[in-house]
């Protein structure tokens, strides 16, 4: 339903998330919110964090298979059409563990053959379907890694992506009726355009290739704004509740705007008074315009509406 009803320019694209979340790295929200960024030299900024990254692309994850033909099998196909295991880099580490029942004659990959959770049985004895591989944790790889593979799961999106945001790695993003969060709305929406690779799939036989000629330059600009998403919270599920409110009256104030030849609407402008005590605000802020406490709380969030 997701692939077939999502109406770009009405509907908020958002990212996945979860109350339990990985925490982003202190040090990447640090960097991210750094105010000298803008003029400090990207590469020097985020040194600290490109240190140790020596893993070009890192994917460890399930590749499911329920039983029923068309549920949750865009992952499988991904990997069976385009990262026949093992890939032979060793700077590419992509495990795609066997979920699910892989016993039967539906499409699955040539490692998961027979397995149920990642487990067959030979000879009668349980044998871990992906035990030859490199046995690279989550954490440690996204940590390493200076791409993180992030393929739809069975919706559209993953929390991968946030969880390779929050760990400094950039996320690559691929998969059927996949888009990018905010969807290039605003500095929020070009924040996350910035941060995430996104890939057809038709492009994924060149995806190592083109990593690996990405310049230095282009790298540090997706990183830096991957650092910024990572210091706004975003994995937070109230900090995403924000910027969808925010996003929305993004548009409401550009389509006044356009309306009004230029014009911000008042309720928007320094001099608007409205929606103060009404709201049950705490007592300090119905001192100061209602306008003002909402493009503070927005700007927080990086969606800022005062620069329209």
């Amino acid at each position: 339903m997701l692939n077939e009803t999502y109406r770009p320019d009405f509907d908020v694209a958002l990212p996945v998330t979860r109350p339990i979340f990985r925490e982003p790295s202190p040090l990447v929200v640090h960097l991210g919110s750094l105010t000298s960024m803008e003029t400090t030299e990207p590469a020097q900024l985020l040194q600290p964090i490109m240190r140790g990254r020596d893993l070009l692309l890192y994917f460890r994850g399930c590749a499911q298979r329920f039983g029923t033909p068309g549920m949750c099998e865009d992952r499988v196909n991904i990997f069976a059409d385009h990262f026949p295991p093992p890939v032979d880099q060793p700077d590419v580490v992509i495990l795609a563990i066997c979920c699910g029942n892989h016993d039967g004659g539906l499409k699955t990959l040539s490692h998961c053959r027979g397995c149920y959770d990642n487990v067959r049985i030979e000879n009668g004895q349980s044998v871990n379907c992906t035990a030859g591989w490199p046995d690279v944790s989550f954490d440690d790889g996204i940590r390493r890694a200076k791409f993180t593979f992030t393929p739809r799961g069975c919706g559209p999106l993953t929390y991968r992506m946030l969880e390779a945001i929050g760990a400094g790695s950039v996320p690559v993003l691929t998969g059927r009726g996949t888009f990018i969060p905010f969807a290039g709305e605003g500095h929020l929406g070009q924040l996350w355009r910035q941060c995430v690779i996104h890939t057809p799939e038709a492009q994924l036989p060149q995806l190592i290739s083109s990593l690996r000629a990405m310049s230095d330059a282009e790298y540090h600009f997706r990183l830096l704004a991957c650092a910024q998403i990572a210091a706004l919270q975003s994995h937070s599920i109230q900090v995403t509740t924000k910027q969808t409110i925010c996003i929305i009256l993004f548009r409401i104030a550009t389509l006044l705007k356009r309306q009004r030849n230029g014009e911000l609407p008042v309720w928007l402008s320094t001099a608007g008074t409205a929606l103060r005590g009404e709201l049950g605000l705490p007592f300090e802020t119905t001192t100061v315009p209602y306008s003002r406490v909402l493009i503070a709380q927005c700007s927080h969030v990086g969606v800022p509406l005062g620069h329209l």
